[in-house]
């Protein structure tokens, strides 16, 4: 497992939507931690409003985790308070998670996941890198624009996926089964035009919409739109 897939587990006593703890399962909530380069970090887990408070593994020493009790529908009630610890406001960002008891990430158990978005795409992010074409299908959400130091909460599971994402577990075994979700950060854009996407953080190249550069954090912080158009 790769060093920010080393995890947290969160622990939570009460049942999360209603259902007797006597008819759930124990869960488990597994965090990748921070790294120096992100530009946000996860702040709080929640469970229906109420705070889980998370044990984040260290490496290479590990914590021992502790379950909760939750009924089965307990992924639709998940949702992360994230931070901007970067020097730019945010208008976009994804976090990902996984369900590791379904695949590992082999050929034969490929990794099963979902992804939730917030906030809209710049206009130079809407096309595709590799063919330069538009996204036809890119829904305009409500607009975000989060601040250096502030703090907004994102549903783990996206609503509008929540009924494939249950038909994808099931395919394979039974949604009551799943006693474990991954979660970790996905990619993010500011406000600027830049964005930071698997430990890198990127500029626009304006000769070519969709096509972007990698640059370091000292040019990303650096980095002004109206210098480079």
């Amino acid at each position: 497992m790769k060093a920010r897939d080393l995890v947290a587990i969160c622990t939570m006593f009460a049942s999360p939507s209603g259902a007797a703890i006597a008819q759930s399962a124990p869960r488990t909530v597994q965090l990748s931690p921070s790294l120096p380069n992100d530009p946000v970090k996860i702040v709080k887990v929640m469970l229906d409003g109420v705070e889980i408070k998370p044990t984040v593994q260290a490496w290479p020493a590990s914590k021992p985790g502790v379950s909760f009790q939750a009924g089965d529908d307990w992924l639709d009630h998940l949702t992360v308070v994230l931070k901007n610890i970067s020097s730019k406001p945010i208008i976009f960002g994804v976090i990902q998670s996984s369900f590791p008891e379904i695949g590992e990430g082999t050929r034969a158990h490929p990794t099963v996941g979902d992804h939730s978005e917030i906030g809209n795409l710049p206009e130079h992010g809407m096309y595709s890198g590799s063919t330069g074409k538009r996204f036809e299908d890119e829904p305009q959400r409500d607009p975000l624009l989060v601040q250096p130091g502030q703090e907004f909460t994102f549903p783990v599971i996206a609503r509008e996926h929540s009924n494939s994402v249950r038909e994808t577990i099931e395919s394979r075994r039974s949604i009551s089964s799943i006693t474990t979700i991954v979660i970790w950060i996905g990619s993010f854009y500011f406000e600027d035009g830049t964005k930071w996407a698997a430990s890198l953080y990127y500029r626009p190249d304006f000769r070519a919409p969709g096509k972007y550069t990698v640059i370091s954090r000292e040019e990303f912080d650096a980095y002004r739109r109206e210098a480079q158009q």
